[in-house]
């Protein structure tokens, strides 16, 4: 009983339905994940990455995470929290108060929320490399982005 619960933990299974007929992807994603400690998220740039690594039975399974950076006037709470979708302000300036990040392979996540920049530059040329340091420290941040996958 615990191995099966141990292996639907440890795994994060999905189908994808196509006019060819049905493909399922495995990858291991968890919170707690050892990611790297430099990760990848260039100031300016809206694309980050990290390598992540799970000990499961058997030996260690390694993941490249990827995702992209946002800023939105939409407040996500707290360092975790996630949402659907994102609302952008025709006033530029109000965008600059939330970083949000999503995951965009192995998997797809909701976008999940960083944190309360609220100031003009800061938001924009920081918010990928600040969704990459989150994957690789924060707890929150892993739990909001492995647990809410989507299609």
């Amino acid at each position: 009983m615990n191995k099966s619960l141990f292996f639907v933990g440890a795994f994060i299974c999905w189908g994808v339905i196509g006019s060819a007929g049905a493909a399922v992807k495995c990858v291991a994603l968890a919170a707690g994940m050892a990611c790297d400690t430099y990760p990848s998220g260039f100031t300016g740039k809206s694309d980050w990455s990290a390598n992540c690594t799970m000990n499961v039975t058997g030996g260690v399974v390694k993941t490249t995470v990827q995702g992209i950076a946002m800023c939105s006037d939409q407040s996500g709470e707290s360092m975790g929290a996630t949402s659907d979708t994102l609302t952008i302000n025709t006033d530029f300036e109000r965008n600059a108060a939330w970083c949000w990040c999503k995951m965009v392979s192995p998997a797809i996540s909701k976008w999940v929320a960083y944190s309360a920049n609220n100031a003009l530059p800061y938001c924009e040329p920081q918010c990928a490399y600040s969704c990459a340091n989150a994957i690789r420290s924060d707890q929150n941040f892993q739990t909001g982005m492995f647990n809410n996958l989507i299609n």
